[in-house]
């Protein structure tokens, strides 16, 4: 190519550059990234920033690009769903530039859901942030389901301060209501999921009580072996102190087995009504869980009992 052409070339494309608005060139940014999202098959898809990982809900880069505006001379953003894209023109070369793509609630989620030993309070503010994303994301399956399941697991952290109805759904009962309801409209999948959750947060429940009912009465032979040791140095305090500790437990722990059977009942009530409304599902990997579901024993003389409750006839 002679030197003129080259010139001639360049030319027309600053002219073609010129001609294209700030706003074009912003969404061919979110596009190009956009275009690669939608080649993933993860529910995330890790939007790269510079070096930094910026995840972005797969399903949502199948949404349109608007709400494209360039804010000042220098800056721009630009909306896939609630999402928002944040771009500024690069000082060195004049191109625009992703600098961020965030939808807060998502983001304060998925830091949540990412500890790696979560307690109590990450588990609930997982599930709130949920709800928030929810109201941006009201047909997403993924954040549905997942709040849900981390409403169940902070309502297990909760039981135990619960004095009123600690075998009670509580503060998972309305997102578990709400979403089941939506679920049922959409897929048989979608609802098993979320009352696979409700199932598995139920039955963990159920083992945790069997574990205390069979922890009754393991501290009889310390107390035992400490009133002998204090009869032996005639320490008549201790004697007395530790007599009258044991007495009062042993004569408490009929109510207090009876107490986690009664719960551990109404938990078996609660899993088995909601194994009988599983529907059927196609999907491979969610008919497992359905089928181990169902293998539950739900017979009536399976319901726990205390030691002296009579079997059911």
């Amino acid at each position: 190519m002679k030197p003129w052409m080259t010139t001639t070339a360049l030319i027309a494309l600053v002219g073609l550059t010129a001609c294209t608005s700030p706003e074009d060139k912003i969404k061919r940014v979110v596009e190009g990234q956009l275009a690669k999202c939608k080649a993933s098959t993860d529910t995330f898809y890790d939007v790269m920033i510079g070096d930094e990982k910026s995840p972005i809900l797969r399903e949502v880069c199948d949404l349109p690009v608007d709400n494209i505006k360039q804010t000042d001379p220098f800056h721009g953003v630009a909306k896939t769903g609630p999402y928002d894209w944040i771009l500024s023109v690069d000082a060195e070369n004049g191109v625009w530039v992703l600098n961020q793509v965030d939808y807060e609630p998502m983001t304060e989620a998925l830091g949540a859901l990412g500890m790696a030993d979560p307690d109590e309070a990450s588990m609930t503010k997982a599930a709130d942030a949920l709800g928030r994303a929810q109201e941006g994301l009201p047909d997403s399956e993924w954040v549905r389901v997942t709040r849900v399941e981390q409403a169940m697991q902070a309502r297990d952290r909760q039981r135990g301060k619960d004095k009123v109805d600690p075998s009670g759904l509580g503060s998972a009962q309305a997102p578990y209501e709400e979403n089941l309801a939506w679920a049922k409209s959409k897929s048989p999948e979608t609802q098993a999921k979320m009352q696979l959750a409700l199932i598995g947060a139920y039955k963990k429940y159920s083992t945790k009580l069997q574990d205390a009912y069979d922890g009754l009465g393991s501290q009889d032979s310390y107390y035992e072996a400490s009133i002998s040791a204090a009869q032996k140095e005639k320490d008549t305090k201790t004697v007395e102190s530790y007599t009258a500790e044991l007495a009062k437990m042993q004569a408490e722990r009929p109510a207090e087995q009876k107490m986690l059977m009664d719960r551990k009942g109404l938990a078996f009530d609660l899993i088995c009504k909601t194994i009988s409304e599983l529907p059927a599902v196609s999907d491979a990997e969610v008919a497992k869980s359905v089928e181990a579901a169902k293998a539950t024993n739900c017979s009536p003389d399976a319901r726990p009992k205390s030691e002296e409750e009579p079997a059911v006839p």
